[in-house]
């Protein structure tokens, strides 16, 4: 079973987006460090980037292959050592990873086994550090949503809908929203109805079960209080789990738009759906190449590559990172003749069987 996955990569700077060119960092790892330096133990496993490709018709782009192991390495080659590729049937895989530079996307083939999105991260940030001790530097990915999120919508967009479903039973508005008094009048009107009906249904209940009470508001004009303010309580409510609002969606049109939107503020969107791909390709030239045809013949789906989903980037200059061309967990030499030694042993055994 493999699926190609789409996340969004950036280096923080003490907690900041930055624009650095982490294809940078992926040249240093292959052209500056040697098999050896490229192979990092984490978490016990081993990973190493064993593959990479740059190819002409496109400079920008960046392949790369980390493959993950046991220290009795199911791979032909030793660790440590270039051109490794799976021994079939054995459990860890590698994760083939197509690096975006302007839209800042990595698109990675993951079979089961492979490194995860967050080894992926680990993995290139041992090789960079800040310049200044008392700086933070951060590899971060984040996987592509396919819908809206919430802190996306911007005043251009038009709120259409609102709809609301509450507890009775534990639902005190100026409890849910902290800041009631400081919305305006008709945000305060709309919320005091909820409240007054939410206590009804909870007066009027004989069951001894309190049933959830919906509401739907609508858009009526441009001076609707459904507006920014109202729906960035409702957001930070749901946040903070306060149990009298069990769910709550609001339908947006974004500006040129054809059609509605609706986000569910009470959970995060869908994440963009793993694109399928053939489990049974085997070694990185053949994968490589099948993503390429993919990303040239514009398969992929554009959310995962459009610039426009960027957030706001910080400058960070060169003189603030620093490359690593040997990490603290970098496969020592001792390490890698041991395993040499072990694997000349074992083939031995079975030559003699």
């Amino acid at each position: 079973m493999a699926s190609i996955h789409f996340y969004r990569y950036f280096l923080k700077n003490n907690g900041v987006v930055t624009d650095f060119h982490v294809e940078d960092l992926v040249d240093h790892i292959w052209n500056n460090c040697i098999p050896r330096q490229r192979t990092l133990k984490m978490d016990e496993h081993w990973y190493s980037m064993s593959a990479y490709w740059r190819p002409n018709d496109n400079m920008d782009l960046r392949y790369f292959w980390i493959d993950k192991s046991m220290s009795d390495n199911p791979w032909t080659g030793n660790l440590g050592t270039v051109n490794r590729e799976r021994v079939s049937g054995t459990l860890y895989q590698p994760a083939s990873c197509l690096l975006v530079p302007n839209s800042h996307t990595l698109i990675v083939y993951q079979p089961a086994g492979s490194p995860s999105q967050t080894q992926i991260s680990n993995y290139l940030s041992s090789y960079i550090q800040a310049t200044d001790e008392n700086d933070k530097l951060e590899m971060i990915t984040k996987t592509v949503t396919t819908d809206l999120t919430f802190n996306q919508i911007t005043n251009a967009f038009e709120i259409k809908e609102l709809q609301l479903i509450v507890d009775p039973e534990t639902f005190i508005v100026e409890e849910v929203f902290p800041a009631f008094d400081q919305l305006n009048s008709g945000a305060r009107g709309i919320l005091s109805g909820i409240q007054a009906a939410a206590d009804a249904i909870k007066e009027s209940s004989t069951s001894g079960e309190v049933p959830l009470f919906s509401s739907k508001i609508r858009k009526k004009s441009r001076k609707d209080p459904l507006n920014f303010i109202f729906i960035a309580f409702l957001q930070e409510a749901i946040n903070n789990n306060h149990h009298g609002v069990v769910s709550a969606s609001v339908t947006v049109r974004a500006p040129a738009a054809d059609h509605d939107e609706t986000i569910k503020l009470s959970q995060n969107s869908n994440l963009l759906q793993p694109f399928p791909a053939n489990s049974d390709i085997t070694g990185h030239d053949a994968i490589f190449n099948i993503l390429n045809e993919l990303y040239n013949d514009h398969h992929f789906p554009g959310l995962a590559l459009d610039i426009t989903q960027l957030p706001r980037l910080t400058e960070i200059h060169d003189e603030d990172t620093e490359f690593i061309i040997e990490p603290d967990a970098a496969l020592s030499q001792v390490e890698m003749d041991l395993s040499q030694a072990e694997r000349e042993r074992l083939e031995d055994e079975e030559e003699q069987v």
